[in-house]
């Protein structure tokens, strides 16, 4: 009679997630409802999903640990649940996190003229260029990078903001994906 235990695998412990969804509900193009999102990804096995703000960003748990492994998968979800395409940046929650712990724009006096934003890459860049660095009319201004996030702000320049993404991909050279820092600071406390 055979008296050892049988051993049983340790229960994977879920990680949690957000995915950023590039390009969704901007200028009335490929327009998604949350509901939809939250549908998909709970259709997909995922748990405790919930979207924050409607520019696409979806906080869920996955047991799954290969996060490029992952993000295809979710790309692919997204496919054929919305039926178009959508890049997505992933990043663990303990990421956005970090985020906030680095404080960027805490030296940064309060200013109407000025709003902070994080672009999020799909790949950490390359090669830094030297900081600050400024758009040709100077409204946008990198003041930091770190891992695959570049931190800018937007400055009013003749009534209107600087339009961040097509500048800070042509500098980086990598695709990326922009929120506001409120959108950050909104994702840290949930």
């Amino acid at each position: 009679m055979n008296t050892a235990k049988s051993k049983q695998a340790a229960p994977v412990e879920a990680t949690r997630y957000v995915a950023f969804l590039r390009g969704i509900n901007v200028g009335g193009k490929k327009i998604v409802k949350m509901d939809d999102l939250n549908s998909i990804f709970n259709a997909a096995g995922f748990t405790g999903v919930k979207t924050l703000i409607q520019s696409g960003n979806v906080i869920f748990s996955s047991t799954a640990e290969d996060i490029l492994a992952l993000r295809c998968e979710v790309e692919e979800m997204l496919m054929k649940g919305l039926g178009f395409s959508v890049m997505v940046i992933l990043a663990r929650f303990s990421d956005i996190l970090a985020m906030l712990e680095l404080k960027p724009f805490a030296r940064l006096p309060g200013d109407k003229k000025s709003k902070r934003y994080v672009s999020l890459l799909q790949e950490q860049f390359q090669q830094k260029p030297q900081l600050p660095l400024f758009s040709e009319n100077h409204d946008l201004e990198v003041i930091r990078m770190e891992g695959n996030c570049v931190y800018f702000l937007t400055h009013e320049v003749n009534g209107r903001f600087g339009v961040p993404n097509t500048f800070i991909e042509s500098i980086i050279g990598r695709s990326s994906t922009t929120r506001n820092w409120n959108t950050i600071e909104k994702l840290g406390r949930e």
